[in-house]
């Protein structure tokens, strides 16, 4: 199916097509480097959340349902990809001055502290 400006074109927002719209494939990736401030994603409409090197992140999403903000925190595994749609924050810290451990490896080969998303 088509992408339009970021979401499923054809598909709606409730009911049966939320989980078509998970099964589809991805086809289209961002590094989220949130190692020296707070960093808003620019993709829109992601599908999944994964890292490179385990560890505590931060991160907001907005909720399919509510159209609600939300926020988790969690240690994700390496190269463990998880469904999370639409975040739209990662954080630099997790609680306090507490820095968030997950790395992800930026195009250069650096590793950095933040987040992968997946389309």
């Amino acid at each position: 199916m088509p992408v339009t400006a970021g979401r499923f074109a054809g598909l709606s927002d409730v009911g049966p097509d939320m989980a078509a719209k998970l099964m589809m494939p991805t086809h289209d990736h961002e590094v989220v480097d949130s190692s020296a401030s707070n960093a808003t994603p620019v993709m829109e409409n992601s599908r999944l959340v994964y890292v490179d090197v385990t560890g505590i992140i931060k991160f907001d999403y907005v909720n399919d349902l509510t159209g609600a903000t939300q926020t988790e925190i969690m240690t994700l595994n390496a190269g463990a990809p998880l469904p999370f749609r639409n975040v739209s924050r990662v954080y630099r810290y997790y609680t306090g001055t507490s820095a968030c451990t997950a790395q992800v490896f930026k195009a250069d080969g650096t590793l950095t502290v933040g987040l992968k998303l997946r389309r």
